[in-house]
């Protein structure tokens, strides 16, 4: 069919995973419990260049920036990836934890295999930024988190 990829038509989210690293030598990842929802819009900056000569306007994209990712849980305060605390002699932290201290850590977001069998990954160092908690009657209690990346480029698959 011209206008599909011979890959595959499309790749079904379910069987994503968004995984924090625990800062543990060597790192090891956690997966995020819950996960609901996912979202990374990726942008570039652009600056005017337009000159006096130009009858259109001029754009050049300058620098690359990652957006600031975010997704949606079914929150559960006591579950291990989710709650206010460290697990006493280890490193893991609950994402609510992650942004009280305001800890750098590492992420991954590990695409559910296509039609070939290959599993992306899209790696970065980031910051629990946004931890917002909603519930309505006759739901569930839900949370929107936020994340901030810094301190290295990403690794985009």
């Amino acid at each position: 069919m011209a206008g599909t990829s011979p890959i595959a038509a499309s790749l079904p989210v379910s069987g994503l995973q968004l995984a924090v690293g625990t800062s543990g030598s060597p790192d090891s990842f956690q997966v995020i419990a819950n996960v609901e929802d996912w979202s990374m819009a990726s942008k570039s900056t652009v600056v005017m260049t337009t000159n006096v000569s130009d009858t259109y306007v001029r754009r050049q994209p300058t620098l690359l920036d990652p957006g600031a990712p975010s997704f949606k849980i079914f929150y559960l305060p006591d579950e291990v990836t989710h709650r206010n605390a460290a697990d006493s002699g280890t490193v893991t932290a609950g994402l609510r934890y992650l942004w009280i201290n305001k800890l750098l850590r590492d992420w991954q977001v590990r695409y559910p295999a296509d039609a070939n069998g290959n599993t992306p990954v899209d790696a970065f160092k980031a910051y629990v930024t946004d931890f917002g908690i909603t519930g309505k009657v006759g739901g569930v209690f839900e949370a929107q988190i936020s994340l901030g990346i810094s301190d290295s480029a990403p690794s985009l698959a």
